[in-house]
């Protein structure tokens, strides 16, 4: 809309869970929350690639025996969001401030904000997500350029396959 925009996102991850970190550039007043799986699961069923082979018309008749089809439906029934619980706790400091934090199902979430690109790498480090040097040159261009950082992690003894889709 031509007030806010809305990414829906499904991260799939292989690897040690405590690895995984997601920071995404966001603009002030950016919220994530759960997404709907059903909502996901509809999107790659509506644009999956499809092929149909030619009708094939079997005629009537008492004796059985005779064509059948098949379909399934998909299983669109929604799954409810997780609570926060508490296990996010973030501190402001060192130049870094924490606008927002909560727990999201599986993730510890946190938006941040600094002047400053290289404090924004260190807070993050020192918070526990798995950030390689080489995006500290990204994470200064997009604070120069008044941006915030949403910050997700798996929380505690969550492992991948606990990801959802976020929006």
């Amino acid at each position: 809309s031509t007030t806010q925009s809305v990414l829906w996102d499904q991260v799939k991850y292989t690897g040690d869970p405590s690895e995984f970190a997601w920071v995404l550039p966001v603009r002030e007043g950016a919220q994530v929350e759960l997404a709907q799986d059903a909502w996901i699961e509809t999107l790659d069923v509506a644009t999956r690639p499809s092929v149909k082979g030619p009708d094939v018309s079997c005629g009537g008749g008492g004796g059985g025996g005779g064509c059948g089809l098949s379909m399934s439906s998909m299983d669109t029934a929604a799954s409810g969001a997780a609570a926060p619980n508490g296990d996010g706790n973030f501190t402001s400091g060192a130049g870094v401030e924490v606008v927002s934090q909560k727990v999201i199902g599986p993730y510890e979430s946190v938006v941040i904000r600094s002047s400053r690109g290289d404090a924004i790498h260190l807070w993050l480090r020192i918070n526990g997500f798995a950030v390689p040097d080489s995006i500290q040159p990204i994470l200064g261009r997009y604070t120069t350029e008044g941006f915030d950082f949403l910050a997700l992690k798996l929380r505690p003894n969550a492992g991948t396959r606990a990801m959802r889709p976020v929006r």
